[in-house]
């Protein structure tokens, strides 16, 4: 473990202050989506803190030694005078990783109204509701679909897009009426111990999952995928429904109203799809910022239609999110799998 750790210190000393840690982590989610014994061994070591860090350790150095070009066997040599205290350091690394993959992502627009001819950019933010952790930049690995829909059609955001680069995207506002962005994202996946898990259903309002609490599972293993959307406007249209497409996303939050011709203290509703089919007695939450206020947030609960109710209690921007989870398929892999959704827009 400590002959890791000093590898990791030599490659962090002479070549980190180049290399962008968004980077860095890209590849290591993807490593562990892309090779399986990865993926095996890090969900089953998550229960022990030094093997915890000794894969930390190895995913980090695969990562910096692509992108350095440097071999790992040329540092091996590099392993005196190390302390635990790095090797906490690294494991302590990869903690945040597995702490800001829990929270909602979020596209949030430049600009929610842009005037045709304006370049809008999009930027995908990791978020505790308003609360901005981090912003994403394009993960092409893991994003399996990107694509803005308007009146004029769909257009597939991911093929000219620059890996590792900020923002998600910036596109001429060359369309009139609304348009919707939607991402898609590949699995990831997190170990939580079963006390730390049971706290996040309950903050998620997730009730489907019976835990098991007698000492028997003490590591609880996930893999979620996300489901993202936008909505915003250039010059309006009569009749523009492209805030209420459907999308084909696993987990989707469909508008049932234009919350661009809604005013603060009148109604949104919305329909929550999984699979395709009307999610019922599901709990929805919807954020709203709006100036230098205080955030604010409100919940709904779906009816058998998978319908929920809110008041838009003032204008600004909002978003609405849900996460839904079932026991995952792949015993091998995961003990459960989500889903996460969010959809933002302005009521102006």
């Amino acid at each position: 473990m400590y002959q890791i750790a000093a590898i990791i210190e030599y490659l962090f000393n002479n070549f980190f202050n180049h290399i962008p840690l968004n980077s860095i982590c890209v590849h290591i989610i993807v490593d562990l989506k892309t090779d399986d014994r990865l993926k095996s061994q890090f969900c089953k070591t998550t229960a022990g803190k030094q093997s915890f860090v000794v894969l930390a350790a190895s995913l980090l150095l695969k990562s910096l030694c692509r992108k350095t070009h440097f071999d790992e066997a040329s540092f091996i040599n590099h392993t005196n005078n190390v302390t635990m205290k790095k090797c906490l350091l690294i494991g302590g690394l990869l903690v945040i990783l597995a702490t800001t993959l829990a929270h909602e992502y979020i596209l949030l627009a430049s600009a929610f109204t842009p005037k045709l001819g304006d370049t809008l950019q999009m930027h995908l933010f990791v978020s505790d509701g308003f609360n901005i952790d981090m912003e994403r930049p394009v993960q092409t690995a893991i994003t399996k679909k990107f694509e803005l829909l308007t009146n004029e059609g769909s257009k597939n955001l991911l093929i000219n897009a620059t890996n590792n680069t900020y923002p998600v995207a910036t596109i001429p506002v060359n369309f009139k009426g609304l348009g919707l962005l939607h991402m898609s994202r590949d699995y990831a996946y997190i170990s939580l111990p079963v006390a730390k898990f049971a706290n996040y259903l309950k903050e998620d309002n997730i009730k489907n999952i019976t835990l098991i609490t007698n000492g028997s599972k003490p590591i609880q293993r996930e893999r979620y995928t996300r489901y993202i959307k936008a909505l915003v406007q250039s010059e309006p249209l009569v009749n523009d429904t492209i805030y209420k497409s459907v999308t084909s996303q696993a987990f989707e939050i469909v508008l049932l109203q234009n919350p661009y011709k809604l005013k603060s203290g009148q109604t949104l509703q919305a329909r929550v799809l999984y699979n395709g089919k009307p999610l019922a007695n599901k709990v929805i939450t919807a954020r709203n910022r709006t100036g230098n206020l205080p955030a604010i947030a409100t919940s709904s609960r779906t009816n058998n239609q998978g319908v929920c109710t809110f008041t838009l209690s003032r204008r600004g921007e909002w978003f609405i999110h849900a996460t839904h989870m079932i026991p995952c398929a792949d015993t091998a892999i995961a003990d459960w799998e989500s889903f996460w959704a969010s959809y933002s827009f302005l009521v102006p």
